[in-house]
């Protein structure tokens, strides 16, 4: 059973000036309850449930969602100027957020897949610095392909994970 986000949405509330309020509700019935109108000013969205906890499963769903969202990975059959036949293969994670540069660089060593950090742009008057991790061994390369396969199903630890690497990569807080 899927439960998508139309489903889910009269479950959730929200912490308003005037108390909580659901996002949907009726204003008589035996679904009468407090829900959001344009009038009300959203002051939080309660408490947070139980932290995920740092699973090989979490671990792997993390680097699914950061690298899907943000790396750059690629094996390729080339030729030289001259005609050479080669192979070159890439993993290269670029990021203005060092927390979570150092998280996947963590969550790669802890499966023995060293990479190399370097300065991948400076900052200038409206970016910040970006600094990168970066690997190019063919086997390397391979892992971290075999890594961030969708699962074919996927566990609760490795959802938790994926959302927590996408938002890393993709989301953001910004003030």
């Amino acid at each position: 059973y899927t439960l998508s986000l139309h489903d889910a949405l009269p479950i959730y509330r929200f912490l308003t000036q005037r108390g909580w309020k659901y996002v949907t509700g009726a204003e008589q019935g035996p679904d009468q309850r407090p829900f959001l109108t344009t009038n009300n000013k959203l002051m939080g969205f309660g408490g947070f449930p139980e932290p995920p906890k740092e699973s090989a499963g979490y671990r792997r769903g993390y680097l699914c969602g950061m690298v899907r969202g943000d790396g750059h990975i690629r094996s390729g059959n080339y030729r030289s100027r001259l005609g050479v036949p080669y192979q070159q293969h890439q993993f290269r994670l670029a990021l203005t957020d060092v927390e979570a540069l150092d998280r996947t660089r963590d969550y790669l060593r802890q499966v023995g897949i060293g990479v190399t950090g370097f300065d991948f742009s400076p900052a200038t008057a409206t970016r910040r610095a970006m600094t990168a991790i970066r690997c190019s061994s063919r086997d390397t390369v391979r892992t971290i392909q075999w890594l961030i396969d969708w699962p074919s199903d996927p566990t609760p630890d490795w959802l938790k994970g994926f959302l927590a690497g996408i938002f890393d990569a993709e989301g953001g807080y910004n003030r």
